[in-house]
Formats: structure tokens, C-alpha cells, sequence
């Protein structure tokens, strides 16, 4: 009787790990976009205008905390939501990396 209770937990974690990494997929698809070109030439305005590595350090501080902060958007009262809105935020960093270093090679 223990071993099929385990067994069932076993198989429950990992169909929740499935359905989290096909939710990760998912959100990725509809924010891959974000950190496209069209966000990069204002990111490269910035750089310009603050210092590229100042850019690249908030850059790299917002893209590390959305990073770090994925996995617990499983716990919230609307996963996918929360998921949509950090991989948003996390193409919206990525979108200054390119920019602030070439405007950091160019000085």
C-alpha cells in the first residue's frame, strides 16, 4: 500500500513538472518577441545617454531577479499570468545587453 502511494506521488510530481515546463514553453512563445529589434534601438538611446554600463547592470539585475523568480510563479493564484508577465519583463532586459555593450566598446 506504501509503495503504490508513493508510486502515485512520484507520478503526480512529474506530471506537474510537465504541465509546468509545456506553461514555460508557452509563455516563452508569446513573449519571444519582446527583446526583438524594435526594442533595441531605444535600449541603444539609453545606453548612450546613461553610460552603456550602467544600462548593462540593470539589464543584467532585472534579467537575473525574472530569472530567478520563474519557478515561483507556480505558486500563484494565476500561474500563467504571472509567467506571461515575467518572460515580458525578462525579453525587455535582455533587449539592453547588445545595445550596452557595443555603446560600452565604443567609449
Amino acid at each position: 500500500m506504501a509503495g503504490a502511494c508513493r508510486l502515485h506521488l512520484v507520478l503526480l510530481q512529474t506530471i506537474l513538472a510537465a504541465c509546468y515546463c509545456c506553461l514555460t514553453v508557452f509563455a516563452h512563445s508569446l513573449t519571444a518577441k519582446v527583446h526583438d529589434w524594435q526594442l533595441q534601438i531605444p535600449a541603444g538611446v539609453v545606453a548612450d545617454r546613461f553610460g552603456g554600463v550602467h544600462v548593462l547592470l540593470a539589464g543584467l539585475a532585472c534579467w537575473s531577479t525574472m530569472t530567478g523568480l520563474n519557478p515561483l510563479a507556480g505558486y500563484t493564484t494565476h500561474p500563467l499570468q504571472t509567467l506571461v508577465v515575467m518572460r515580458a519583463a525578462l525579453g525587455l532586459a535582455q533587449s539592453v545587453m547588445m545595445p550596452s555593450v557595443s555603446a560600452t566598446a565604443a567609449r
